[in-house]
């Protein structure tokens, strides 16, 4: 069962019942911190100010592993919510995205197509060059899925189709209205298709 913990500048964080009583014996501030707002407590310790996340007080750091909130919410530290993951899984659950384009993992070029990049170990790979930004959003997603997995977060949810034209499967993408049409991904998004469920 959850609790809320009530945060000194207002708002709640939420954590396990079996660590309300631990958790609820120190006070606890929201900060916000590349977008995500987090519970933060801090301390005096030989002249010096501590700080400390809420995550990290329910899942103490250990050598090379990040604390990562599965839904993204910085303020759910129930323990289902947490996991361990090294600083590429972390990455590949965040929502940062390209402002111009309004995908993750997508880039345009200066030849009017759309290049697909992905970052692993700090350091990137080209996924591909596309003509359409769905299409270059979709193989990110592909190679997000089968180098991230479960921590990989898609531009588009994952729903099983079958493409009219090429016959393959895919990710279906929803299209501005009235638009209903999706993208294959298979055909790597060069043009609307017409799907059917399998």
């Amino acid at each position: 069962m959850r609790c809320e913990v009530p945060l000194a500048n207002g708002g709640v964080a939420f954590v396990d019942d079996v660590d309300y009583d631990a958790v609820s014996q120190y006070v606890w501030r929201a900060t916000t911190h590349k977008n995500t707002t987090y519970a933060q407590r801090s301390w005096s310790e030989r002249n010096k100010t501590r700080n400390q996340y809420l995550h990290h007080f329910i899942m103490p750091i250990i050598h090379r592993k990040e604390v990562d909130h599965r839904n993204r919410n910085g303020l759910d530290c129930s323990r289902e919510n947490l996991r361990y993951a090294t600083r590429s899984q972390n990455m590949a659950n965040q929502k940062t995205h390209n402002e111009r384009v309004g995908y993750k993992g997508v880039w345009p070029t200066r030849s009017n197509t759309f290049s697909s990049m992905i970052t692993l170990n700090y350091r990137q790979y080209s996924v591909g060059t596309f003509p359409t930004a769905v299409g270059a959003a979709l193989a990110y997603d592909r190679e997000a899925r089968r180098i991230f997995g479960e921590y990989a977060r898609p531009n588009f949810i994952e729903r099983p189709m079958l493409c009219s034209i090429c016959g393959g499967t895919g990710w279906s993408v929803r299209l501005k209205p009235p638009k209903a049409s999706v993208c294959c991904s298979d055909c790597h998004g060069r043009g609307v298709v017409s799907w059917r469920g399998i």
